[in-house]
């Protein structure tokens, strides 16, 4: 199956040589101010509300952790967020059309598109690369699910998944490489020579 990277022209070549750029969780969140399209500020985030009321936590339940102690937990007015930023991300669109291609443009500033012509020999390659060279990390290669809205409530919550955003982001028809267990404070870059014969310039 084919995949596509919008980026920014100037970076086109680096992909075309074999580099793969991973971006870390929190890099994803829209700034203060910034327009809401470009990135997704609730980005592995899982924010629980009740706005009044009683509600019982059951054990187990990942908003459940901010309570001390064993057994359900209840709780009046509640609000919580759990913040992941374990996570390196490589994200992808799963078509090309000329809506997807302006949107791209428009939002993010992405200007050129590199064909992957097999996603999954593309993540082959990127998790052989991090076992060969003993860098450590386990990616995860998945298409991502549109299920959220603006808020997750609290007897919906299930922590958080890598691999579901909200419904307004669904026009991004986003795959992602997931990698867990690498350094996260900042981005780092791969030079993945076998991905060379997977890539091609396409816009």
């Amino acid at each position: 199956m084919k995949a596509f990277k919008f980026l920014a022209a100037i970076h086109a070549q680096c992909l075309l040589d074999g580099n793969v750029y991973l971006n870390p969780a929190s890099a994803m969140r829209a700034a203060d101010g910034c327009d809401d399209g470009r990135s997704d500020d609730q980005e592995l985030i899982s924010r629980g509300y009740i706005d009044g009321g009683e509600q019982v936590l059951k054990q187990g339940h990942p908003h459940a952790a901010f309570y001390r102690g064993q057994g359900d937990v209840v709780v009046t007015g509640f609000k919580s967020e759990i913040i992941d930023n374990s996570y390196l991300l490589y994200c992808m669109a799963g078509e090309f059309n000329n809506e997807i291609a302006a949107s791209m443009l428009e939002k993010f500033a992405a200007d050129a598109c590199i064909e992957i012509c097999d996603i999954d020999a593309f993540f082959n390659a990127i998790e052989a690369h991090l076992f060969v060279h003993q860098e450590g990390g386990y990616p995860v290669l998945g298409q991502v699910r549109y299920e959220l809205q603006d808020h997750t409530w609290i007897q919906d919550a299930q922590g958080v998944n890598p691999f579901v955003k909200r419904q307004k982001y669904s026009w991004q028809k986003e795959y992602r490489i997931v990698i867990h267990g690498l350094p996260v404070d900042k981005a780092i870059s791969l030079n993945v020579p076998m991905i060379r014969s997977l890539v091609r310039r396409i816009l």
